[in-house]
């Protein structure tokens, strides 16, 4: 006898959710709606399919993060890895010509690498062709960052925001020598070196020596006084205005700098653990299409809050009810068990039982807190007896009276 029995099992990563899970990810969402109404964003569902091309557009480094397989037609399908590119698709095929829109999005997303979160449930809030700021606040997403915070505050959850500015990176850069054509390999290899490797790597390639000093203290935190940076102290300000949260200035880490077009925030948890993410994303949106000349996005995903706050336990019914039928007719037995239901019982029919005393018994110890017998007498009457199992107390419930 074959005892293969691989096709029970999920690839590694994922996983069906169970009740709480559900009610979880229901009240998160319910928070979600709430909090982006408040800052004029229509909520939105994103599909997780989608061709090659809207996925890889705009963006070189989706490659190894994503499923892909051809259809019957024989095109290339990926699932997403990334809430953006579906965000703009959506923009694009509704054919708004260019209006400012807000969205809270919800995209179920996937990506191929081992660990727990291959499938995750990403939310945020996007900003699409909202004006360009003329100073160094940028109101909408100051916006889209208090939406953000308010969403884990009322989620139970304390987050701390982290600021940079990578468009003063950039401007410093192309200053020190660093073309634009070098810039996507050059900002690449920054983001994935060590403080250390870094300040080699700019000695080796900033050309200009007035600018070096500066690049190396912004790079390691140690002075941000430069005129390109003076400006994110007063971003920093009102954010901590605006949220109330933790705002700190940090240059060092460059978490997507490669897609971010000037300010890049970061959301984390009091005990430092990464939330989500977000900032201008303008390069990126015109990258995609024309009709995208500015974006702000912030997201985080329900698994990333849900492992950082316990999922409440949900409470065991005070009122579920075993309904059991010694030869009540069908019509009777749908009529008690839609009154029950309306009533606020939580309602199992366990059918006509073989021995009646058996069957209470096994009512009791699964769990029920409450009985009710459906017999020709009860149906006669029009009325039922809903036992109280604990307390021994029994209610007597009419039943509207319904013609068959």
């Amino acid at each position: 006898m074959s005892t293969n029995d691989e096709y029970l099992r999920l690839p590694r990563g994922f996983f069906d959710r169970d009740e709480e899970w559900v009610q979880f990810k229901r009240q998160v969402l319910s928070t979600h709606t709430t909090v982006g109404s408040s800052i004029g964003a229509n909520l939105l569902e994103l599909s997780p399919l989608g061709f090659r091309d809207t996925f890889t557009k705009a963006s070189n480094n989706a490659g190894d993060k994503v499923f892909d397989f051809a259809d019957k037609a024989g095109r290339q399908l990926f699932l997403a890895c990334d809430s953006t590119p579906a965000v703009l698709r959506n923009y694009c095929n509704s054919n708004q010509q260019g209006k400012a829109t807000r969205v809270g999005f919800v995209a179920p997303l996937f990506r191929y690498r081992d660990g727990p979160t291959r499938h995750f449930s990403q939310i945020g809030y996007a900003a699409i062709n909202e004006a360009l700021p003329t100073n160094a606040v940028d109101f909408s997403l100051l916006q889209l960052v208090g939406a953000m915070t308010n969403l884990c505050k009322k989620s139970n959850l304390t987050i701390q925001v982290f600021i940079n500015d990578f468009k003063a990176l950039r401007t410093m850069l192309n200053d020190g020598g660093i073309s634009n054509e070098e810039m996507p390999d050059f900002l690449h290899s920054l983001q994935f070196s060590t403080l250390e490797q870094r300040a080699d790597l700019l000695k080796e390639r900033i050309s200009n020596p007035h600018v070096l000093p500066d690049l190396l203290d912004v790079l390691t935190l140690q002075r941000l006084g430069q005129a390109p940076y003076q400006h994110i102290h007063e971003m920093a300000l009102a954010i901590k205005r605006y949220t109330g949260a933790d705002v700190i200035i940090d240059t060092t880490n460059l978490h997507s700098v490669e897609t971010v077009s000037g300010y890049a925030v970061r959301f984390l948890t009091q005990e430092g653990i990464h939330l989500g993410d977000g900032g201008q994303y303008n390069n990126f949106g015109q990258a995609f299409d024309s009709r995208i000349q500015t974006l702000r996005s912030v997201a985080t995903g329900v698994e990333a809050i849900s492992q950082n706050i316990p999922i409440p336990s949900l409470p065991s019914p005070e009122n579920k009810i075993m309904v059991l039928n010694l030869g009540a007719s069908d019509h009777f037995v749908t009529q008690a068990l839609q009154h029950l239901g309306e009533k606020g019982f939580s309602v199992v029919y366990g059918g006509i039982p073989a021995n009646l005393a058996k069957a209470i018994k096994k009512v009791a110890s699964e769990g029920y807190t409450h009985l009710t017998i459906l017999g020709d007498t009860e149906e006669k009457s029009s009325e039922i007896y809903v036992k109280e199992l604990s307390q021994r107390i029994t209610q007597t419930m009419g039943l509207p009276s319904q013609k068959p």
